[in-house]
């Protein structure tokens, strides 16, 4: 087979360009058809180009590509669409709680409601189900996360989906005295829930809560204290005993702790990173968003288009050290321990706010019995029960199940000044390209231009997102 479906990218790859690239990750890619693991064949070889070949034992000799027949773009669409439900164990730092989150994609969703199928929890194998919720567009939104508290007398969770003859069975907790780690995650409730790590790879400069049967085992770690910052070891009253959790994060990589991980079975790698620039970019379901064409992003590696990114090459442009990346598509990056999406969204944040109802407002209480969401310039987030203030620059949501009931915001106030627009551009915007007169011939300067054109012939440099509203006549 020439190509297959990258799982990590969500894209086809041709098997030139995954050999080019050396990136035959185990199973990474799955053939178009028939959904089975395959992998790179012939990537030294001088006499066969490179393809793609059914691993051994799982090679399905009905596979329509198998057998070399054509129809690549209807098989791209049923690996698109080959997707799973998904289940994740959280922990609640602050209440110490464990939670399980559950998200469904839109066809398996739309399958399960017409089934009129009822998701189920259970604290053992054969025990009655202490939690059930029916499964439909009024309980869950397609592939969003829905997190339930789990009530666990043991360190084992069952999950059922009474209609579907589907049962799942989960470990909370590492079956030995080994430590098991949760990422922390970042926005919404940052700092509080910590998502269970079921890879075997802890990464550095990376938030975790460790948690662990035996204390002694925790105390390992702080044993070799001089590359790591750990907090104190909390006592959790769970899984029908004491165990013990702590906030852990390693700043850097050295032997004694290699071989410590290595012995809990996790490896330690030193961590990459991405840093989006330019324009502010706000979470929605964990997906990045902007209402613009074009991100700028700073990255600890370099971005290799049908590699660790998810687009073609004339989307991706390197000015010195900043990428320039049209998000158009939506683009997957991955790599380590870096996992994002990034795409376009050109209306602000959620797409029924026009069938919202409008409240204009200077500040809004937010009970215990509501769920309301904060969007600013530091993105999503979910609130807690207290008094906010709005400001110009930020909108609070309340919803009602997983739609959006209420839109609190502002009255409208007069817009920015050229000097106030210029002053964040300069300040949000770090790019500069060298100046030259002929950047801004026969362009109309206002007088905020022209005095910070002065600053630029002195430096010899111009910041670019000013170059562009002063080309607009913004500024």
């Amino acid at each position: 087979m020439i190509q297959a479906f990258d799982v990590l990218l969500q894209i086809p790859v041709t098997a030139d360009i995954a050999a080019k690239n050396r990136i035959d990750e185990p199973f990474r890619y799955e053939c178009l058809c028939c959904g089975e693991e395959v992998y790179i064949a012939a990537t030294n070889s001088t006499k066969k180009a490179p393809h793609f070949r059914h691993r051994r034992g799982n090679s399905d000799r009905e596979c329509e590509l198998y057998l070399g027949s054509t129809g690549i773009a209807g098989a791209l669409n049923a690996a698109q669409k080959r997707t799973h439900s998904r289940t994740e164990i959280y922990f609640d730092i602050k209440q110490k709680i464990f939670y399980a989150a559950v998200s469904f994609p839109k066809e398996k969703l739309q399958e399960f409601e017409d089934k009129s199928c009822i998701l189920e929890f259970h604290s053992t194998y054969n025990s009655p189900p202490y939690e059930k919720v029916r499964i439909n567009h009024q309980n869950f939104a397609p592939d969003s996360m829905v997190q339930f508290p789990l009530k666990l007398t043991t360190n084992d969770c069952y999950i059922t989906i009474s209609g579907a003859n589907y049962r799942s069975h989960y470990e909370i907790l590492s079956n030995n005295d080994f430590p098991t780690f949760f990422k922390i995650t970042l926005g919404e409730n940052s700092g509080n829930f910590a998502r269970r790590i079921v890879g075997g790879k802890i990464y550095t400069n990376t938030s975790y809560y460790i948690i662990a049967k035996n204390q002694k085992i925790i105390q390992k770690i702080v044993d070799l204290g001089e590359n790591i910052a750990i907090s104190a070891v909390d006592e959790i009253n769970a899984l029908g005993s004491t165990i013990y959790g702590a906030t852990l994060e390693i700043l850097s990589v050295t032997p004694d702790l290699s071989n410590l991980f290595s012995y809990f079975n996790y490896s330690l790698e030193v961590s990459e990173n991405i840093t989006p620039l330019w324009p502010p970019l706000y979470s929605v379901d964990g997906v990045l968003c902007s209402n613009k064409k074009k991100v700028y992003l700073l990255s600890s590696f370099t971005l290799v288009p049908h590699s660790n990114i998810s687009c073609e090459n004339d989307k991706l442009e390197l000015f010195d050290d900043v990428f320039e990346l049209d998000i158009t598509l939506p683009v997957r990056i991955s790599r380590n321990n870096v996992n994002m999406q990034i795409e376009q969204r050109k209306n602000q944040h959620l797409q029924l706010v026009n069938s919202c109802e409008q409240v204009t407002a200077t500040k809004v209480r937010v009970t215990e019995s509501d769920r309301f969401y904060l969007i600013d310039s530091d993105g999503y987030r979910e609130l807690s029960a207290g008094t906010y203030f709005l400001t110009r620059f930020s909108k609070i949501v309340k919803y009602k199940s997983n739609y959006p009931e209420k839109i609190y915001h502002l009255p409208e106030v007069i817009s920015k000044s050229r000097v106030a627009i210029l002053r964040d551009a300069l300040a949000y915007y770090k790019v500069t390209i060298p100046f030259d007169e002929t950047l801004l011939r026969e362009c109309p300067l206002s007088s905020v231009a022209q005095t910070y054109l002065e600053t630029c012939r002195i430096s010899k440099r111009i910041n670019s997102k000013a170059l562009e509203l002063i080309k607009a006549g913004i500024v």
